[in-house]
Protein backbone atom coordinates (compact mmCIF):
# COMPACT_ATOMS: atom_id res chain seq x y z
CA UNK A 1 0.00 0.00 0.00
CA UNK A 2 1.09 3.61 -0.67
CA UNK A 3 -1.06 5.21 2.01
CA UNK A 4 1.04 5.91 5.09
CA UNK A 5 4.73 6.63 5.61
CA UNK A 6 8.26 5.39 5.01
CA UNK A 7 10.38 3.34 5.43
CA UNK A 8 7.87 0.44 5.75
CA UNK A 9 4.85 0.31 8.07
CA UNK A 10 4.30 -3.11 9.65
CA UNK A 11 1.86 -2.09 12.41
CA UNK A 12 -1.17 0.22 12.51
CA UNK A 13 -3.39 1.37 15.32
CA UNK A 14 -7.11 0.69 15.06
CA UNK A 15 -9.16 3.74 14.11
CA UNK A 16 -12.32 4.46 16.09
CA UNK A 17 -15.10 7.05 16.13
CA UNK A 18 -16.82 7.79 19.43
CA UNK A 19 -19.99 9.91 19.25
CA UNK A 20 -21.65 11.16 22.42
CA UNK A 21 -25.01 12.83 21.82
CA UNK A 22 -26.82 15.34 24.01
CA UNK A 23 -30.55 15.87 23.53
CA UNK A 24 -31.31 19.42 22.50
CA UNK A 25 -33.25 21.20 25.18
CA UNK A 26 -34.20 24.80 25.79
CA UNK A 27 -32.33 26.73 28.42
CA UNK A 28 -34.46 28.38 31.07
CA UNK A 29 -36.38 31.07 29.23
CA UNK A 30 -34.98 30.02 25.87
CA UNK A 31 -36.63 28.45 22.85
CA UNK A 32 -35.59 25.00 21.67
CA UNK A 33 -34.06 26.66 18.62
CA UNK A 34 -31.62 28.51 20.86
CA UNK A 35 -33.18 31.95 20.46
CA UNK A 36 -32.89 33.75 23.78
CA UNK A 37 -35.86 35.43 25.40
CA UNK A 38 -34.40 35.73 28.87
CA UNK A 39 -31.66 37.74 30.54
CA UNK A 40 -28.99 35.06 30.95
CA UNK A 41 -26.36 34.15 28.32
CA UNK A 42 -26.44 30.69 26.71
CA UNK A 43 -24.09 28.82 24.39
CA UNK A 44 -26.20 28.33 21.26
CA UNK A 45 -23.65 26.99 18.77
CA UNK A 46 -20.24 25.30 18.70
CA UNK A 47 -18.07 24.10 15.85
CA UNK A 48 -14.80 22.23 15.52
CA UNK A 49 -13.37 20.20 12.63
CA UNK A 50 -15.18 19.42 9.39
CA UNK A 51 -14.38 15.70 9.76
CA UNK A 52 -13.79 13.38 12.68
CA UNK A 53 -10.26 12.36 11.66
CA UNK A 54 -8.80 15.87 11.63
CA UNK A 55 -7.56 17.99 14.52
CA UNK A 56 -9.21 21.32 13.68
CA UNK A 57 -7.35 24.55 13.19
CA UNK A 58 -10.14 26.58 14.78
CA UNK A 59 -13.05 25.99 17.13
CA UNK A 60 -15.86 28.48 17.68
CA UNK A 61 -18.79 29.14 19.98
CA UNK A 62 -21.67 31.59 19.78
CA UNK A 63 -23.24 33.02 22.91
CA UNK A 64 -26.68 34.61 22.86
CA UNK A 65 -28.80 36.27 25.50
CA UNK A 66 -27.99 38.45 28.47
CA UNK A 67 -25.87 41.57 28.28
CA UNK A 68 -23.60 40.94 25.29
CA UNK A 69 -21.23 43.73 26.25
CA UNK A 70 -20.82 42.35 29.76
CA UNK A 71 -20.32 38.81 28.48
CA UNK A 72 -17.68 39.96 26.02
CA UNK A 73 -15.93 41.98 28.71
CA UNK A 74 -15.83 39.01 31.10
CA UNK A 75 -14.39 36.76 28.40
CA UNK A 76 -11.81 39.38 27.44
CA UNK A 77 -10.76 39.75 31.05
CA UNK A 78 -10.27 35.99 31.41
CA UNK A 79 -8.37 35.56 28.15
CA UNK A 80 -4.84 36.71 29.06
CA UNK A 81 -4.54 34.59 32.19
CA UNK A 82 -5.96 31.54 30.42
CA UNK A 83 -3.46 31.87 27.55
CA UNK A 84 -0.59 32.34 29.99
CA UNK A 85 -1.56 29.23 31.93
CA UNK A 86 -2.10 26.87 29.00
CA UNK A 87 0.22 28.06 26.20
CA UNK A 88 3.13 25.95 27.54
CA UNK A 89 1.21 22.91 26.26
CA UNK A 90 1.02 24.40 22.75
CA UNK A 91 0.60 27.84 21.24
CA UNK A 92 -2.96 29.00 20.54
CA UNK A 93 -4.97 32.22 20.43
CA UNK A 94 -8.44 33.33 21.54
CA UNK A 95 -10.55 35.97 19.80
CA UNK A 96 -13.71 37.44 21.33
CA UNK A 97 -15.97 39.71 19.31
CA UNK A 98 -19.47 41.12 19.32
CA UNK A 99 -21.76 39.99 16.52
CA UNK A 100 -24.91 42.06 16.87
CA UNK A 101 -26.56 40.94 20.09
CA UNK A 102 -24.39 37.82 20.27
CA UNK A 103 -20.80 37.13 21.26
CA UNK A 104 -18.51 34.89 19.21
CA UNK A 105 -15.47 33.13 20.63
CA UNK A 106 -12.85 31.62 18.32
CA UNK A 107 -9.87 29.57 19.46
CA UNK A 108 -7.14 29.02 16.88
CA UNK A 109 -4.68 26.19 17.37
CA UNK A 110 -2.73 24.02 14.94
CA UNK A 111 -4.35 21.44 12.67
CA UNK A 112 -3.07 17.89 12.41
CA UNK A 113 -4.15 14.45 11.29
CA UNK A 114 -6.51 12.92 13.84
CA UNK A 115 -4.17 9.97 14.35
CA UNK A 116 -1.33 12.30 15.39
CA UNK A 117 -2.72 14.79 17.91
CA UNK A 118 0.78 15.39 19.26
CA UNK A 119 1.59 17.21 16.00
CA UNK A 120 -1.19 19.77 16.51
CA UNK A 121 -2.79 21.98 19.13
CA UNK A 122 -6.47 21.06 19.40
CA UNK A 123 -8.60 24.22 19.82
CA UNK A 124 -11.85 22.40 20.65
CA UNK A 125 -11.01 21.26 24.21
CA UNK A 126 -9.31 24.60 24.80
CA UNK A 127 -12.51 26.38 23.79
CA UNK A 128 -14.56 24.25 26.17
CA UNK A 129 -12.14 24.82 29.03
CA UNK A 130 -12.01 28.56 28.39
CA UNK A 131 -15.80 28.89 28.38
CA UNK A 132 -16.10 27.05 31.68
CA UNK A 133 -13.20 28.89 33.31
CA UNK A 134 -14.18 32.36 32.09
CA UNK A 135 -16.56 33.18 34.92
CA UNK A 136 -19.58 33.64 32.65
CA UNK A 137 -22.64 31.93 34.15
CA UNK A 138 -24.15 30.14 31.18
CA UNK A 139 -27.73 28.92 31.09
CA UNK A 140 -28.22 25.17 31.38
CA UNK A 141 -28.62 23.55 27.97
CA UNK A 142 -27.19 20.85 25.70
CA UNK A 143 -24.13 22.86 24.72
CA UNK A 144 -23.20 23.50 28.33
CA UNK A 145 -23.50 19.75 28.95
CA UNK A 146 -21.20 19.15 25.98
CA UNK A 147 -18.69 21.64 27.43
CA UNK A 148 -18.75 19.82 30.78
CA UNK A 149 -18.27 16.47 29.05
CA UNK A 150 -15.23 17.77 27.18
CA UNK A 151 -13.71 19.26 30.32
CA UNK A 152 -14.45 16.37 32.67
CA UNK A 153 -13.49 13.44 30.43
CA UNK A 154 -10.78 14.98 28.24
CA UNK A 155 -9.43 18.33 29.35
CA UNK A 156 -6.31 19.11 27.35
CA UNK A 157 -5.17 15.49 27.50
CA UNK A 158 -5.48 13.25 24.42
CA UNK A 159 -4.15 10.01 25.95
CA UNK A 160 -7.38 8.78 27.54
CA UNK A 161 -6.21 9.64 31.07
CA UNK A 162 -9.45 11.23 32.30
CA UNK A 163 -11.43 8.55 30.51
CA UNK A 164 -9.40 6.08 32.62
CA UNK A 165 -8.32 3.98 29.62
CA UNK A 166 -4.75 5.20 29.04
CA UNK A 167 -2.17 2.61 27.96
CA UNK A 168 0.61 2.22 25.39
CA UNK A 169 2.34 -0.43 23.32
CA UNK A 170 6.17 -0.30 23.23
CA UNK A 171 6.27 -0.40 19.42
CA UNK A 172 2.95 1.17 18.39
CA UNK A 173 2.83 3.94 21.00
CA UNK A 174 -0.08 5.21 23.15
CA UNK A 175 -3.83 5.16 22.82
CA UNK A 176 -5.05 8.59 21.70
CA UNK A 177 -8.51 10.11 22.07
CA UNK A 178 -9.06 13.51 20.45
CA UNK A 179 -12.44 15.28 20.43
CA UNK A 180 -12.59 16.95 17.04
CA UNK A 181 -16.12 17.63 15.82
CA UNK A 182 -19.29 19.20 17.25
CA UNK A 183 -22.48 19.18 15.20
CA UNK A 184 -26.23 19.52 15.50
CA UNK A 185 -28.01 16.44 14.19
CA UNK A 186 -31.80 16.54 14.36
CA UNK A 187 -32.71 16.64 18.04
CA UNK A 188 -29.16 16.10 19.24
CA UNK A 189 -25.80 17.79 19.57
CA UNK A 190 -22.98 15.34 18.86
CA UNK A 191 -19.44 15.50 20.20
CA UNK A 192 -17.27 13.24 18.03
CA UNK A 193 -13.91 11.87 19.19
CA UNK A 194 -11.22 10.28 17.05
CA UNK A 195 -9.79 7.20 18.81
CA UNK A 196 -6.58 5.38 17.84
CA UNK A 197 -6.10 2.03 19.61
CA UNK A 198 -2.73 0.24 19.72
CA UNK A 199 -2.04 -3.38 20.50
CA UNK A 200 -2.94 -4.39 24.05
CA UNK A 201 -6.75 -4.11 23.99
CA UNK A 202 -9.54 -5.54 21.86
CA UNK A 203 -12.19 -3.24 20.38
CA UNK A 204 -14.85 -4.76 22.66
CA UNK A 205 -12.68 -4.38 25.76
CA UNK A 206 -11.82 -0.76 25.07
CA UNK A 207 -15.37 0.08 24.03
CA UNK A 208 -16.76 -1.43 27.21
CA UNK A 209 -14.43 0.60 29.43
CA UNK A 210 -15.15 3.86 27.60
CA UNK A 211 -18.93 3.50 27.53
CA UNK A 212 -18.99 2.52 31.21
CA UNK A 213 -16.97 5.63 32.09
CA UNK A 214 -19.24 7.91 30.05
CA UNK A 215 -22.46 6.46 31.43
CA UNK A 216 -21.02 6.81 34.93
CA UNK A 217 -20.37 10.49 34.24
CA UNK A 218 -23.84 10.91 32.73
CA UNK A 219 -25.48 9.53 35.87
CA UNK A 220 -24.84 12.87 37.55
CA UNK A 221 -24.91 15.14 34.49
CA UNK A 222 -27.93 14.04 32.50
CA UNK A 223 -28.63 11.37 29.87
CA UNK A 224 -26.51 10.84 26.78
CA UNK A 225 -26.52 8.50 23.82
CA UNK A 226 -23.32 6.76 22.73
CA UNK A 227 -22.29 5.34 19.38
CA UNK A 228 -18.82 3.85 19.23
CA UNK A 229 -17.26 2.16 16.20
CA UNK A 230 -13.76 0.84 16.92
CA UNK A 231 -11.54 -0.83 14.36
CA UNK A 232 -8.84 -3.27 15.38
CA UNK A 233 -5.09 -2.78 15.29
CA UNK A 234 -2.78 -4.54 12.84
CA UNK A 235 0.68 -5.95 13.59
CA UNK A 236 2.63 -7.88 10.95
CA UNK A 237 5.79 -9.90 11.19
CA UNK A 238 6.63 -9.92 7.48
CA UNK A 239 9.78 -11.64 6.37
CA UNK A 240 11.20 -12.04 2.92
CA UNK A 241 12.93 -10.45 -0.02
CA UNK A 242 10.09 -8.01 -0.70
CA UNK A 243 10.45 -6.24 2.66
CA UNK A 244 14.23 -6.11 2.37
CA UNK A 245 13.81 -4.67 -1.11
CA UNK A 246 11.53 -1.87 0.11
CA UNK A 247 13.87 -0.96 2.94
CA UNK A 248 16.85 -0.96 0.60
CA UNK A 249 15.06 1.30 -1.89
CA UNK A 250 14.25 3.83 0.80
CA UNK A 251 17.70 3.75 2.41
CA UNK A 252 19.61 3.91 -0.87
CA UNK A 253 17.45 6.75 -2.22
CA UNK A 254 17.33 8.99 0.86
CA UNK A 255 20.44 8.02 2.81
CA UNK A 256 18.23 7.70 5.91
CA UNK A 257 17.94 4.78 8.31
CA UNK A 258 15.65 2.12 6.88
CA UNK A 259 13.81 -0.12 9.34
CA UNK A 260 10.20 -1.24 9.83
CA UNK A 261 8.01 1.22 11.76
CA UNK A 262 4.47 1.55 13.12
CA UNK A 263 1.85 4.21 12.46
CA UNK A 264 -1.14 5.63 14.27
CA UNK A 265 -3.04 5.73 10.99
CA UNK A 266 -5.39 3.05 9.75
CA UNK A 267 -5.43 1.90 6.12
CA UNK A 268 -6.83 -0.84 3.91
CA UNK A 269 -3.60 -2.79 4.40
CA UNK A 270 -5.48 -4.35 7.32
CA UNK A 271 -7.78 -6.06 4.82
CA UNK A 272 -5.04 -7.98 3.00
CA UNK A 273 -2.97 -10.86 4.42
CA UNK A 274 0.55 -9.71 5.32
CA UNK A 275 0.10 -6.32 3.60
CA UNK A 276 2.15 -3.33 4.72
CA UNK A 277 2.54 0.31 3.69
CA UNK A 278 5.40 1.91 1.78
CA UNK A 279 5.19 5.71 1.93
CA UNK A 280 4.40 8.36 0.99
CA UNK A 281 5.03 10.50 4.12
CA UNK A 282 8.67 11.17 4.98
CA UNK A 283 9.87 10.32 8.50
CA UNK A 284 10.71 13.19 10.80
CA UNK A 285 8.18 15.53 9.18
CA UNK A 286 4.68 16.52 10.26
CA UNK A 287 2.04 14.42 8.54
CA UNK A 288 0.07 16.90 6.43
CA UNK A 289 -2.85 14.77 5.23
CA UNK A 290 -6.26 15.60 6.75
CA UNK A 291 -4.91 18.93 8.01
CA UNK A 292 -6.68 22.22 7.51
CA UNK A 293 -4.38 22.82 4.54
CA UNK A 294 -3.27 19.55 2.99
CA UNK A 295 -0.06 19.75 1.01
CA UNK A 296 3.03 17.81 -0.01
CA UNK A 297 6.45 19.29 -0.63
CA UNK A 298 7.63 19.04 -4.23
CA UNK A 299 11.07 17.52 -3.38
CA UNK A 300 9.30 14.76 -1.42
CA UNK A 301 6.91 14.16 -4.32
CA UNK A 302 9.88 13.74 -6.63
CA UNK A 303 11.39 11.20 -4.21
CA UNK A 304 8.05 9.35 -4.18
CA UNK A 305 8.06 9.01 -7.95
CA UNK A 306 11.62 7.74 -7.92
CA UNK A 307 11.04 5.21 -5.13
CA UNK A 308 7.66 4.02 -6.40
CA UNK A 309 9.05 3.43 -9.88
CA UNK A 310 12.02 1.51 -8.53
CA UNK A 311 9.73 -0.47 -6.22
CA UNK A 312 7.54 -1.62 -9.12
CA UNK A 313 10.54 -2.67 -11.18
CA UNK A 314 12.46 -4.43 -8.40
CA UNK A 315 9.48 -6.15 -6.73
CA UNK A 316 8.22 -7.26 -10.14
CA UNK A 317 11.55 -8.92 -10.92
CA UNK A 318 12.00 -10.85 -7.68
CA UNK A 319 12.31 -14.60 -8.11
CA UNK A 320 10.24 -15.11 -4.96
CA UNK A 321 8.58 -12.90 -2.35
CA UNK A 322 9.56 -14.98 0.69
Amino acid sequence: MLDSKYPAVVAEKGAGTLTVSFGIKAADGQSAQGKPDHKGPAIVAMRGAASANAIPETATARIAGGDAAAVAATLEQARAEFLHRHTPRGKFSIDVKRAGNDVEVKVTGASAHGSRPEEGVNPLPRLALFLQASGVQFAENHYLNAVRYLNDLYGLDYLGTRMEVAYRDPFMGPLTMSPTLVRERGEYVDVVTNVRMPRGRTPDELGGKITKRIFGWAATHGPVEIKYDQGNWMARDPKGAWLSTLLNIFGDTTGLEARPVSTAGSTTAKLMPNAINFGPAMPGKKYTAHNAREYKEVPDLNLDMQMFTEMLVRIGNLDKMQ
